[in-house]
């Protein structure tokens, strides 16, 4: 699929959004992506799982890490048609980390799957959790790359479905905040 048939699908379902937001990363921006429009339909999920599962196909690949809880949904799907291993991370004491009695073997091929990157922050911290584990990172995937072609792990850029060129402002230097509209936040992490 191209950017322009993803970035369809995003508009289809109502999930590209305009406005004053509030990012995950602690960025402003004027443009948000609501992937759970899209992720709520199966038939959906699913195409864009097996995008992603072609695009990182050729690797050898034991498990599936993803962190909780945008992406959940995605990297199941994508491990599904893989057909291996998936875990998910949680964030304890705002830190990501493996619970449930979820573990990653020694020496496992693992394929990092993200929804939405724009720093990287989530994904930097699963790519410790692999390098603590003694596991094998073979490569990152995500449906949308926000980063501006700024995001690396361990030397790889992530595979993705969409690649926008988004900009992203720090808080002081935004101009909506200028400008007095409203801050919305519809992420899942909550800031102070």
């Amino acid at each position: 699929m191209t950017n322009k048939e993803i970035l369809n699908i995003f508009k289809r379902c109502n999930a590209l959004k305009e406005g004053h937001f509030l990012l995950t990363s602690g960025l402003h921006s004027g443009v948000y992506f609501q992937k759970n429009l899209v992720l709520q339909y199966p038939d959906i999920t699913k195409k864009l799982a097996k995008e992603l599962a072609v695009k990182v196909k050729k690797r050898e690949i034991d498990v599936v890490l993803s962190p909780a809880v945008g992406a959940i949904v995605l990297g199941y799907q994508v491990a599904s048609i893989l057909k291996c291993k998936f875990l998910f991370a949680e964030r304890q004491k705002n830190k990501l980390c493996l619970r449930r009695g979820f573990t990653l073997p020694q020496k496992s091929r693992v394929l990092i799957v993200e929804d939405i990157i724009t720093t990287g922050g989530s994904v930097r911290e699963l790519v410790k959790l692999v390098s603590k584990a003694k596991a094998k990172l073979i490569g990152v995937a995500c449906l949308v790359d926000r980063s501006r072609d700024k995001a690396r792990f361990n030397k790889m850029k992530p595979k993705s479905l969409l690649k926008m060129n988004v900009k992203n402002y720090q808080p002081s230097k935004c101009p909506f905040c200028k400008k007095g509209l409203e801050l919305s936040k519809p992420g899942s992490r909550n800031f102070k």
